[in-house]
């Protein structure tokens, strides 16, 4: 807190996050970053936040990536959200997978990955799931 009291967290590109951004409610960290599987670009972006529903700020990620309506990706996050620590939860789309990472203490993170964009990634729902629960394995 600055002396003011108004909350200070870092948004996604390093700058403020502004009153009323995902990280300014529920301070954070977000890590991304892209690789490549074939002609895939894979997105694998990581939350963590002092509150549950961590995956909310990457809601416009999902929709993006997913090519569905924010009302989607908003059910789709919501769906994620609720889901137990570790059990990957995919798309419609089949190209994006979410898992919430179990903690050892307070707070909730979460990893997703996404694959190319709808209807056209190389990677299926069941290798989407796999490559996601392979790296969670790597961060647990």
């Amino acid at each position: 807190m600055r002396a003011d009291d108004a909350s200070v967290a870092t948004a996604e590109g390093g700058k403020r996050a502004k009153a009323g951004e995902a990280l300014a409610a529920n301070p954070g960290a977000l890590v991304s970053c892209t690789f490549h599987i074939g002609q895939d670009d894979i997105h694998v972006h990581t939350v963590a936040t002092r509150e549950r529903h961590a995956i909310y700020p990457l809601t416009p990620v999902v929709s993006s990536l997913a090519s569905v309506s924010a009302a989607d990706a908003i059910s789709y996050v919501e769906k994620a959200g609720a889901a137990k620590a570790g059990e990957v939860v995919v798309t419609d789309s089949g190209n994006v997978a979410a898992v919430r990472l179990k903690l050892d203490g307070d707070g909730d993170a979460v990893l997703l990955v996404g694959a190319g964009q709808a209807g056209a990634a190389s990677l299926d729902r069941k290798q989407i799931s796999g490559l996601t629960e392979a790296l969670v394995a790597q961060v647990q």
